[in-house]
């Protein structure tokens, strides 16, 4: 079964530059693990991908929780989980990946792209929406 890319759209955008770079950096070395499925490679590389992609979220879920931080986003903590949660699930798929007990590198993927499209589209989407709505707020100055 080939397994499909997930290409940028700006519906993945939330409207931060800096926020979307790290988005599509993170969806490009998403579909590099594509290709290698799709080409039957072996699971050593698949891993170092992985553990290529958790490094890089791991910085760029700083970056964004300084984000939010910087604005007073009110469920800061909840996205914290939000980050800490999928940093455990993929540790362990890439702890895993070479082992005995390998999950299926489709399975990997499964969760990528659900987590991925999920996050962005709505977590991301709320904490930029709140940031817009605080800004349009402190604009307003009634008389």
């Amino acid at each position: 079964m080939k397994l499909n890319k997930i290409e940028w759209s700006q519906e993945l955008s939330i409207g931060n530059d800096n926020i979307d770079l790290d988005h599509r950096r993170l969806l490009l070395t998403f579909n590099k693990l594509v290709d290698l499925i799709n080409t039957d490679k072996d699971r050593e590389d698949f891993a170092g991908i992985l553990n290529e992609m958790t490094d890089y979220a791991f910085s760029h879920f700083k970056k964004e929780e300084d984000y939010m931080q910087e604005f007073g986003f009110p469920d800061l903590a909840g996205h914290k989980k939000e980050h800490e949660a999928y940093i455990y699930k993929v540790s362990t798929y890439s702890l895993n990946m070479l082992g005995i007990h390998a999950p299926e590198p489709q399975e990997v993927l499964a969760f990528l792209e659900k987590w991925w499209q999920n996050h962005i589209l709505q977590s991301d989407k709320i904490y930029e929406q709140y940031k817009n709505q605080v800004q349009s707020e402190a604009r307003y100055i009634p008389f």
